[in-house]
């Protein structure tokens, strides 16, 4: 009720003239107006004597809008923090208000409440996994001589010390919940294994590897989840992906689908020979990728230095419009797309002054 009453009267002072109403009738049943409304400071409850037409002035045209005044943002400073990794380039490209926001002002979305394990723990339990089975780096040679009690053993150890760091405050309920993830997970590791030893060869050159990638101003930290070194010593940037496919390419821009291998390929010294999404879901375990050093995909060898110079000149160019402060809103997203932030980037005000 406390909350209540502030709420009410933060509304009521937000503006010079402000009008609380409430519906007459709900069906057949009478309504009268909410006690609350007697306590806002500063209000007159006055009768209810006719429709002031302002729903149909929506129809007529006439409703007027007020102009958004511009309001441009700072160009990025030389030590400014910025969040986000490659995600941040990932919104620019979809977005750039989205990218300022969050890359820019830190704001994250808040995280529904769900029964059982979010698909975010769930992921994070499955890189946590991945990391600690193949933090000795082996090569595919080394992971085809582990024997059948070796390779158990490894997977049984990897998935208990990823679901151990969620269970130390666990109540009854969730540690039967994570007891039955870490069966999923093992299989998980299982079928994840059997899938490495069918790919070319390779061996792992680094594993959650941290740097930074500086364009002017922006300095962005990194993060890849591994990198293969290939037979003709160039590198696979490979990331992990749960849950159900997510398309590598977008074949109407001819780019990735995804702009944050794109990010790693610009931040990394050394010659790559390829990217790829490793998708690993109880459905499927899939490698999709582009580049000229790997079996899978469409890209020519000869083409792929191109292609990868292109993709890399977009993350170029996506940075030094972050950088420029735009924060241009994408008017073209569904309302599920701009829900989180159509607060902010009065997303209608600008649909209906265009």
């Amino acid at each position: 009720l406390d909350f209540a009453r502030r709420t009410l009267q933060r509304l009521c002072l937000s503006a010079g003239d402000v009008v609380l109403s409430w519906a007459r009738s709900d069906g057949d049943t009478e309504q009268v107006a909410s006690p609350l409304l007697g306590i806002a400071e500063g209000a007159d409850v006055v009768a209810d004597t006719a429709d002031p037409g302002w729903f149909a002035r929506g129809w007529t045209g006439s409703a007027s809008c007020v102009p958004l005044q511009p309001d441009p943002a700072p160009k990025v400073t030389s030590g400014e923090t910025l969040f986000g990794g490659a995600y941040t380039v990932q919104l620019m490209r979809e977005e750039p208000f989205a990218a300022f926001v969050s890359g820019r002002l830190g704001v994250a979305s808040l995280e529904r409440f769900q029964p059982g394990l979010s698909a975010r723990q769930r992921g994070n339990v499955l890189h946590d996994a991945l990391h600690r089975l193949l933090a000795s780096k082996p090569s595919q040679s080394q992971l085809a001589a582990w024997d059948s009690k070796a390779r158990a053993t490894r997977v049984e150890e990897s998935a208990w010390r990823a679901i151990n760091e969620m269970s130390r405050h666990a109540d009854e309920v969730l540690r039967l919940l994570l007891h039955l993830e870490k069966q999923r997970l093992q299989q998980l590791l299982q079928d994840f294994l059997d899938h490495e030893l069918q790919r070319d060869d390779f061996r792992i050159d680094a594993l959650e590897q941290k740097l930074e990638l500086e364009v002017g101003n922006i300095c962005l930290n990194l993060r890849i989840d591994r990198i293969d070194r290939l037979p003709d010593d160039s590198l696979l940037i490979a990331d992990y992906k749960s849950g159900s496919r997510k398309p590598f390419m977008n074949r109407k821009l001819n780019a990735p689908a995804h702009i944050q291998l794109s990010v790693y390929a610009k931040a990394l010294d050394g010659h790559v020979g390829g990217l790829a999404l490793i998708n690993i879901d109880s459905r499927e375990i899939s490698y999709q990728g582009e580049g000229g050093s790997i079996s899978f995909g469409r890209i020519k060898p000869d083409d792929w230095p191109e292609a990868l110079q292109r993709w890399c000149a977009e993350v170029d160019t996506l940075l030094v419009r972050l950088g420029e402060g735009d924060i241009g809103v994408n008017q073209a997203q569904s309302a599920d797309q701009a829900r989180p932030l159509a607060l902010l980037s009065r997303l209608e005000e600008l649909r209906r002054d265009r």
